[in-house]
């Protein structure tokens, strides 16, 4: 912390302006009757190697609400800013530049990154200096066999007790005759490392390894351009190719191609744009298994598990054609009863087996298309949310189980299968429940649940306040059971038990509504297990 002069003034406190300021504040005019009400000036420059640099100064009390105050002063020519402020204490920031601009805040040994390591200024009626003197960095990385088509990102990253903190980065570095080259014109000093990813999720320190905490440590002065090189060996080259129902017009994602190494960590990702193909360069070669994914639906290369996949071999300097994965999909084309005005639907994908391997919100997408299929025998089902849906959940082609659902046979070649999934209102199940009194039940949940499922609510509603009257839409053909929710959490089933095995079954066949589901709700103290 630094410190100018002794005691603060309170009188100065309703001259202290809420927001940002654009204007200097001083309480000249308080001068004569108040000595320690003078405005003091908080002053400094702004250097980076080479000179000064224009630069915006954000001086920021550490008041709240009212005593809240904001100065915002630029450097001139020579690097210099002044400002005139109250008594206080004050956090200082400097944005220097203007293109790649980096932020720094004041620390009374250096500049800092981070506002939490930075130093307060105490001001009271004398000047403060605070000053702002940066390094710079300049890395140049020798890339032999890199293609000029590839970009990459640059991170600058101090190092810490407990690690590395990414400060600042650059993006879309290409190659220059096999030289990276980055720099950062404004850093303030300290221990750095910096990283390089070819790709996303590849990040290769200098002189070449995954682990920070085997990379070369780079020291940036005050005031000097600090400069270093290294040369990291040539990358394999990963070619391949992703086609098939992806190329849909409909496809709402693009496939990306993930690398795994032996032990299951994820070292590479590469995302496809229009075209099919991909290239990917891996500098650390190692044992790998390739991933495709697409909407979030994920196949491995040669295998259906990380087990099962094909495992590659790169080497550094050659390139690897991991070959041409081929996925087909199913084109869904929604339609019925009020579907465009509730056409968020969920669609789960079962396998063969009746596994599930895919669940995902269409997202209003109509149609839509499920991509990454291998050839095979799939079912689908198709839902909404419960409390609002309009018309009844299905597994296609509007069976009411998996068992009865239509297989969808998906061909390879990347074929696309279109089906339409036409969708039904339901039936209705319409009753009253009163107590023993014979009056309404009313405000009472009933739980509608499948006979041969009766863990499973398959829909609520509520009776009426008034009259204990309930009326349970959109529901499928099939067999239910009713019940209502008495004292203790119990349910009471139509016709008049405890036990759902005496419950009644109510059957609604072709969407017809069912009437006449009415039943009383006895004392609890009736209840079998009642205490």
């Amino acid at each position: 912390m630094v410190t100018a002069g002794r005691g603060l003034c309170a009188a100065c406190g309703g001259l202290v302006a809420g927001a940002l300021l654009l204007t200097i504040l001083s309480c000249e005019d308080d001068a004569a009757t108040c000595p320690a009400c003078r405005s003091a000036r908080i002053s400094g420059m702004v250097l980076i190697p080479g000179g000064p640099v224009r630069s915006a100064i954000l001086i920021s009390s550490s008041g709240s609400g009212a005593d809240a105050l904001g100065l915002l002063a630029f450097t001139d020519s020579t690097g210099r800013y002044e400002v005139s402020v109250p008594p206080g204490e004050y956090s200082i920031e400097a944005r220097v530049g203007s293109r790649r601009s980096a932020t720094v805040y004041y620390g009374s040994a250096r500049p800092v990154w981070s506002r939490r390591d930075a130093d307060t200024v105490r001001v009271a009626h004398e000047d403060v200096r605070a000053d702002f003197i940066l390094g710079a960095l300049s890395v140049a990385i020798a890339v032999p066999g890199a293609r000029e088509s590839t970009e990459y990102d640059a991170c600058l990253c101090e190092l810490q007790d407990s690690g590395v903190e990414k400060q600042a980065s650059q993006g879309g570095i290409t190659a220059v005759d096999e030289i990276l080259t980055v720099g950062w014109p404004a850093v303030p000093p300290g221990a750095y490392l910096v990283s390089i990813e070819p790709s996303a999720g590849q990040t290769i320190y200098p002189p070449g390894t995954r682990a920070w905490s085997e990379a070369e440590t780079i020291r940036v002065a005050s005031g000097e351009v600090t400069e270093t090189a290294a040369t990291f060996a040539p990358p394999a080259i990963l070619v391949g190719e992703v086609r098939g129902s992806w190329q849909h017009m409909h496809s709402r994602d693009r496939p990306r191609v993930f690398v795994f190494n032996n032990d299951s960590l994820q070292v590479a990702r590469v995302r496809l744009d229009g075209d099919t193909e991909y290239e990917l360069p891996l500098f650390l070669p190692e044992t790998i298994r390739l991933m495709v994914s697409i909407d979030y639906m994920k196949r491995w290369i040669g295998g259906d598990t990380f087990a099962e996949a094909t495992r590659f071999e790169p080497v550094s300097g050659e390139i690897l054609d991991v070959g041409t994965h081929v996925e087909s999909g199913i084109l869904c084309y929604f339609s019925g009863p009020d579907y465009e005005l509730d056409h968020h639907a969920l669609c789960t994908v079962h396998d063969g087996e009746g596994d599930s391997i895919f669940r995902r919100w269409t997202g209003g997408s109509n149609p839509f298309l499920i991509s990454n299929l291998s050839p095979g025998t799939y079912y689908l089902r198709v839902e909404n949310d419960m409390w609002d849906q309009r018309w009844v959940p299905q597994w296609f082609d509007r069976a009411d189980s998996l068992s009865n659902a239509t297989p969808i046979e998906v061909p390879d070649g990347g074929a696309v299968v279109e089906i339409q999934v036409q969708f039904t209102r339901g039936g209705k199940i319409q009753g009253r429940v009163v107590m023993a009194s014979g009056e309404p039940y009313g405000g009472a949940a009933v739980r509608i649940s499948r006979r041969e499922d009766v863990s499973d609510t398959y829909r609520w509603t509520w009776t009426s306040a008034l009259t204990g009257e309930f009326s349970a839409e959109i529901l499928a053909d099939g067999e239910y059971i009713v019940g209502v929710i008495a004292e203790y959490y119990s349910t009471y089933w139509y016709p008049g038990t405890w036990a759902w095995q005496l419950a009644e079954v109510v059957s609604i066949e072709d969407a017809e509504t069912v009437t006449g589901i009415d039943w009383t709700v006895p004392e609890s103290s009736s209840r079998p297990d009642a205490r």
